[in-house]
């Protein structure tokens, strides 16, 4: 039986092998770089999908922009939002992840993006997914 290096972990053996993985790639087979948008949306994918899936946790994002808001077939919404009367635009968006539950008390959505700048960012991400 093989005694762990110290500060080993399976964690850092997944890591170690991912870089490995990558390092044997040629340039045509590396994943691309991730957009800033991609970046900062990233926090969000916990629970939102950037594609036409639901998650259990929240609805897909994708094709935001114009619709209004607690609309998106196949996801359960709270009555708040789906009484807010939003239509998903940039300064909607911005104002309701800045601080969900000031904008729509009684939403599901609970964590906000205090960051101007990251919030920014996954504004015009979500722009994009049209």
């Amino acid at each position: 039986m093989r005694t762990p290096m110290p500060g080993s972990t399976p964690i850092r053996a997944a890591l170690l092998a991912s870089a490995a993985a990558l390092a044997a790639c040629t340039p045509e087979q590396a994943p691309a770089p991730l957009s800033a948008g991609e970046q900062a949306f990233a926090v969000c994918l916990a629970c939102h999908a950037a594609d036409s899936q639901n998650r259990p946790t929240g609805p897909n994002l994708h094709g935001l922009f114009g619709r209004r808001a607690g609309t998106r077939e196949g996801y359960f919404y709270s009555e708040p939002l789906k009484a807010s009367g939003i239509v998903w635009d940039a300064p909607t968006l911005d104002a309701f992840i800045a601080n969900p539950s000031e904008r729509v008390p009684g939403t599901f959505m609970l964590s906000g993006v205090p960051d101007p700048a990251r919030r920014a960012a996954i504004v015009e991400y979500l722009r994009g997914l049209e």
